[in-house]
């Protein structure tokens, strides 16, 4: 990982290690919401300049479909908190890659796909606040039944970017922070970074609306 990932990694870390002194939905908004000026409009002259650092770095992966991906691109940049490509360090299609991939290993229970889609360290939080940083492979996978327990996996199975909150600098959320996608280099598929039980369960209360 780059110091580009390393500093989305760790910035996504510490933008949910809080969660004993806050709850996920403050935590959330205060992070969508990012120092004032950060965010850049969807659609700007600086959004598109973002774009343009994007795909070049694209190009440079030699596995850019350039025609469809600038497309896509540029119809998709919005999210709540500003422009995807100026907040992450990558494009829509690039998230929209790693979501498709994470909504299908999900759907087929496929260990080895979703493990292959998770980021190195991983952040998990639980229902009741504890926080285990895995910081290898083999901790990840000796950790899979907790990190991706059921519950967790059917909300992977409905994952879309329409949904994803970016914050500058730090990556993009779901779910109140549910779930944590960091950018490891420019250009980059997102990884899973964190996955956050606390914020899910809060999430989940919110939508029965019972807070």
């Amino acid at each position: 990982m780059g110091s580009f990932g390393k500093s989305m990694a760790a910035l996504g870390v510490l933008a949910l290690a809080a969660c004993d002194t806050a709850t996920p939905t403050e935590n959330a908004i205060e992070e969508a919401q990012g120092p004032e000026g950060e965010a850049v409009p969807p659609g700007s002259e600086a959004a598109s300049e973002c774009l343009e650092d994007i795909w070049q770095a694209r190009e440079a992966m030699g596995d850019f479909d350039a025609d469809a991906e600038r497309r896509f691109d540029q119809q998709h940049d919005s999210a709540k908190g500003g422009a995807i490509s100026c907040a992450t360090g990558t494009s829509a299609s690039q998230f929209e890659a790693t979501l498709t991939a994470l909504r299908a290993a999900a759907t087929d229970s496929d260990r080895a796909g979703l493990l292959a889609e998770a980021g190195i360290p991983l952040l998990f939080i639980s229902a009741d606040g504890e926080t285990r940083q895995l910081e290898s492979p083999e901790a990840l996978e000796a950790a899979f039944d907790t990190v991706f327990a059921p519950a967790t996996i059917e909300k992977l199975r409905i994952l879309s970017l329409d949904d994803m909150t970016v914050v500058p600098g730090k990556g993009g959320f779901f779910e109140l922070g549910a779930f944590w996608l960091v950018v490891p280099e420019l250009g980059a598929r997102p990884q899973l970074a964190t996955v956050n039980d606390q914020a899910a369960a809060e999430a989940a209360l919110l939508d029965d609306g019972t807070t």
